[in-house]
């Protein structure tokens, strides 16, 4: 028999979910039986599997009482461990590579009813409201200012790493690149990422993430773009090929109820 007596202890319900993930690929491998913990587990007030999971019927609840520990001698996959755990112990450990498990992986989407899910419509809804993704909207020359979250920046901390920066001329620029909404005139064409704004010649700024938005039945996209504030209202040039350009309104970025009045029901 397998245990993990201690499981919900090293964490809440993530790390539970590896935890016994592991416990399940190690006796599966080793043709063990395994038991989790009951509900009413003592002790351990984060132990939660039981509230979010119809688990396995296959398994078994108790504390092994008196055991051995076999303990995760470090932060990542031990083969010995995987490979000559003994029976008749109680795992330890955070147990967080998928090589624990990956022997019964179809066995765990069941027990956590993992469904497959699209990551594109969360970014087209996060593009909706205007919310950036850090490595698409930022880089390291763009600041909170930039994407109007003055917001994120003390003003009642004395000091903090990055203050003084703030106080650099380049930084307080009247032609910082700053994040706008770019709505293309005509609604069904959709910027490439990436493609640049252009005026009189010269490169502007860039999209920075763009869609086609189911909601609002048009195209929708982020930029960077020089003064971008105070350029709302106007239309730019896109250039998406040396030969062919888009023409755009630039806007505020957030499209979808920016009063909140739908989020705040």
């Amino acid at each position: 028999m397998l245990a993990f007596n201690n499981i919900g202890s090293l964490g809440r319900l993530g790390n539970q979910m590896f935890e016994y993930a592991t416990l399940r690929g190690i006796a599966a491998k080793h043709g063990y039986e395994w038991m989790i913990p009951p509900p009413e587990n003592k002790g351990i007030e984060n132990y939660s599997l039981h509230e979010c999971f119809k688990l396995s019927p296959d398994r078994k609840e108790g504390i092994m009482d008196p055991c051995h520990y076999a303990q995760e001698p470090y932060f990542h996959f031990c083969e010995e461990l995987y490979e000559k755990c003994p029976d008749g112990v109680s795992l330890h450990g955070f147990f967080q590579s998928w090589r624990y498990f990956h022997n019964v992986e179809d066995e765990l989407r069941k027990d956590f009813n993992i469904q497959p899910y699209g990551t594109e419509a969360l970014h087209i809804l996060r593009a909706e409201k205007g919310f950036i993704v850090v490595g698409d909207e930022t880089d390291g020359t763009v600041t909170p200012h930039d994407l109007g979250m003055e917001w994120i920046v003390s003003k009642k901390k004395k000091d903090f790493i990055g203050k003084k920066a703030f106080s650099l001329p380049h930084l307080n620029s009247s032609i910082r690149k700053q994040l706008v909404g770019i709505l293309t005139l005509d609604t069904n064409k959709v910027l490439p990422d990436g493609c640049h704004a252009v005026e009189d010649g010269k490169a502007i700024g860039h999209v920075t993430s763009t869609y086609f938005s189911p909601t609002l039945k048009r195209s929708i996209a982020l930029g960077l773009i020089e003064n971008g504030r105070s350029r709302k209202g106007s239309t730019l040039e896109f250039e998406i090929s040396s030969k062919e350009s888009i023409f755009a309104k630039i806007v505020d970025p957030n499209f979808y109820d920016p009063e909140g009045a739908k989020q705040d029901g």
